[in-house]
């Protein structure tokens, strides 16, 4: 009986102990366990399931915490703020209840908040996301995924969204159209060529600033009280409803706009050249969209060899002299080339020699009569001609032998000076010119 009770008692506090969620990071079960969400022992990577499975409210932020693990198993979670840590991880997928989720200022460089179709407020700004599925978010009203590299962003499934701001990210196009209840957005210091509002008649705040648009019509955005579109270069003109409204509230001063960007209610017909004196001059622009263009004077000079040739737009010119060409261009504006062009011409030269054995012609050793050709460039680049009419007078052993003159020189197969050697082709120059071919086999 006392071996049994003994065993009971032994039992016991397991069996109160429950089940339990692993916590690796001390920080954060450092805080469950003085927020009563804990097991009553610290520092042993582990709380009390029970504690914690019932939660619906958690803010960790600014604690220090590099990893969320045990966060699955706070499945009643409707609110979760773990902002300025250093996450580089977060699993929420069991955590179906969530309808907040700050995690911005962390080091995230992915999120899956597919599960999460509660959702309502997503704040993931500041972290290191290249992309964002928020597709099966459709009870989004809120979200922020500014300061990240995200390159593209599909908001169609997401008509609830008010407020969308992507700030700082890698987008080249972006499509609001079906988000008809946006009443603020911010998509500046990206990449966006075209931006397209006119769905968007809600809109009470825009910010596009440091993009590439080429274009902006916000006439039908009769809501729209901030606009800030600076530092987009090829932006010449903004569309409006109200140009003396646009031009009192949104100005160059207020840093609102660039320099050269206007206000007009129809931007088709304002934009153009307004230099009146440009060939691509337009007498119905009201803004210069910086395409101005003038006739040009063009002087060049050519020096080639005979046989080149130069050309000029369509023309072709082969002879010395001096040339007028008008170019015409798509702008309408036509330039006028000038063109001197100078021969330069090819030379040639002829030579007559008489040897006795051989001789090194241009690098190349010659011992047979004929007649040799090679090409050079002369002074001023063009081709060179020289003719070599060679006659090889002494044939055999027996005249080389017979050679009594000085010895100049000896060279190898490529005029290249040498010492004597044995097995190999050599050639002697003597002080009459004369060249002979020795090969001594041993």
């Amino acid at each position: 009986m006392m071996k049994k009770l003994l065993l009971i008692l032994i039992c016991l506090p397991m069996i109160g102990f429950g089940q339990q969620t692993y916590v690796p990071d001390n920080n954060f079960e450092a805080y469950l366990e003085a927020n009563g969400m804990g097991n009553g022992i610290w520092n042993d990577d582990y709380v009390t399931s029970a504690n914690i499975n019932t939660v619906t409210f958690l803010n960790v932020a600014g604690l220090n915490i590099t990893n969320l693990t045990g966060i699955e198993d706070f499945i009643s979670l409707t609110y979760l703020s773990c902002l300025n840590n250093q996450i580089t991880s977060l699993n929420v997928n069991n955590n179906t209840a969530l309808e907040f989720l700050s995690c911005y200022m962390n080091q995230l460089t992915s999120l899956d908040v597919t599960q999460n179709t509660a959702l309502i407020n997503l704040n993931c700004y500041y972290n290191q996301l290249t992309s964002l599925d928020i597709s099966q978010n459709t009870a989004l009203t809120w979200l922020s995924c500014s300061n990240n590299q995200i390159t593209s962003i599909d908001l169609t499934q997401n008509t609830a969204l008010n407020f969308f701001s992507c700030t700082l990210n890698s987008l080249t196009s972006l499509d609001v159209s079906q988000n008809i209840a946006l009443t603020e957005l911010g998509c500046g210091q990206n990449q966006l060529i075209n931006l397209d509002v006119s769905t968007n008649t809600n809109l009470t705040t825009l910010g596009c600033f440091h993009n590439q648009l080429t274009s902006l019509d916000v006439s039908q955005n009769t809501s729209l009280t901030e606009l800030w579109c600076f530092v987009n270069p090829n932006l010449y003109c903004v569309s409006v409803d109200d140009t003396a409204w646009a031009n009192t509230n949104w100005t160059v001063s207020n840093g609102n706009i660039d320099s050269a960007t206007s206000f007009s209610t129809n931007c088709a017909n304002s934009l153009g050249c307004t230099d009146s004196i440009a060939c691509n001059y337009d007498s119905i622009a009201t803004i210069n969209d910086g395409s101005c263009a003038y006739s040009g004077v063009w002087q060049q000079t050519f020096s080639i060899c005979n046989g080149d040739s130069v050309i000029v737009g369509t023309n072709v010119y082969d002879i010395a002299g001096n040339y007028i060409d008008t170019l015409g261009t798509v702008n309408g504006c036509d330039s006028i080339v000038y063109t001197n062009i100078s021969i330069d011409y090819n030379t040639s030269s002829n030579d007559t020699l008489s040897v006795n054995a051989s001789i090194v012609w241009n690098g190349m050793p010659l011992n047979v009569s004929g007649d040799y050709s090679v090409t050079l460039v002369n002074s001023v680049g063009c081709d060179s001609i020289v003719n070599l009419n060679l006659t090889v007078t002494t044939t055999g052993i027996l005249d080389i032998a017979n050679n009594k003159n000085n010895l100049v020189k000896i060279t190898n197969m490529l005029g290249q000076e040498t010492t004597y050697r044995r097995n190999t082709p050599l050639f002697y120059i003597y002080d009459d010119g004369t060249v002979e071919k020795r090969i001594v086999i041993e």
